[in-house]
């Protein structure tokens, strides 16, 4: 079985201790940044994370009027994801965005919403390698 994706937001605190678990968890996952940044979070977060370069969404700039009431992003998340399982971890998501991809994704699917203020903390981690277990 081909591993699930991990798609990051980046507007997140991040740390180099973040970029370690990051690797620990691309054991499990094929890591990609889901950022409007694109690749640029190759050469300006991913080093400082001790992180190699990664795939990206390459979706457009934000837009309004994403179905549903999703966040803008949801929509490219799900084209990026091609029917496949993956877990996102993103400060935007809310119920919208996940009652959208039970809808409209067949596969599992892991909405993660990390809070802005404080990021990804040990339990996010843990949240993510268990569900990757359970696939």
């Amino acid at each position: 079985m081909t591993r699930p994706l991990l798609l990051i937001d980046v507007d997140l605190p991040l740390s180099p201790e973040h970029g370690g678990e990051l690797l620990i968890l691309a054991e499990r996952f094929e890591l990609a940044w889901a950022t409007t940044g694109k690749g640029e979070a190759n050469g300006l977060i991913g080093p400082e994370l001790g992180l190699p370069e990664l795939p990206f969404i390459d979706c457009p700039a934000m837009q309004e009027g994403a179905p549903g009431d999703t966040f803008w992003k949801t929509q490219y998340v799900l084209e990026y994801a091609a029917g496949g399982p993956f877990a996102w971890v993103d400060d935007d998501i809310t119920a919208h965005d996940r009652a959208y991809v039970r809808e409209n994704h067949l596969a599992a699917a892991l909405l993660l919403h990390v809070d802005p203020g404080t990021g990804l903390v040990r339990a996010d981690f843990d949240a993510l390698a268990d569900w990757a277990a359970a696939l």
